[in-house]
């Protein structure tokens, strides 16, 4: 499979006095790279969107090509590109908000004249405190969240 326009010579033919005569004739094909695209929904574990997410889509496509693209989420959490190359990519979160965790790459296909949709939830980070309360006479203690 190539990716770049070839030139083909072929054979015309040309009437001369009643005899077919070959004519070479130059042309050029361009050839149809296969395209779709990805479409990322970064949320919260609540649901929520998260906007200024990156993520890269890296890899290989079917016919070869190097495909290294960078994406940052919009407002809703969404982030969208399209004329991707057919073939299998890794989507890695480049970029985490602060108290999250980074979400594991996830492995995509992306599909002929198809928008393949990947949903990357974000786990908030958990931590277990002690508290340890003295006596003090007259001293009021609260725990916010």
């Amino acid at each position: 499979i190539t990716t770049e326009p070839q030139p083909f010579e072929i054979l015309g033919l040309e009437d001369k006095d009643g005899v077919l005569v070959p004519i070479p004739t130059t042309i050029e094909v361009e050839n149809d790279l296969s395209k779709g695209g990805a479409k990322i929904r970064k949320k919260t574990e609540d649901g929520n969107g998260i906007a200024g997410v990156q993520f890269s889509i890296t890899g290989t496509s079917d016919a070869g090509k190097e495909v290294n693209l960078t994406l940052t989420t919009l407002q809703d959490g969404t982030v969208e590109a399209q004329n991707i190359p057919v073939g299998t990519y890794t989507v890695t979160e480049l970029s985490v908000p602060e108290g999250y965790y980074i979400a594991d790459s996830q492995t995509i296909v992306v599909e002929k004249g198809k928008t393949k949709e990947v949903e990357i939830i974000n786990i908030r980070q958990k931590h277990d405190i002690k508290i340890v309360k003295k006596a003090l006479a007259g001293r009021k203690f609260f725990v916010l969240k």
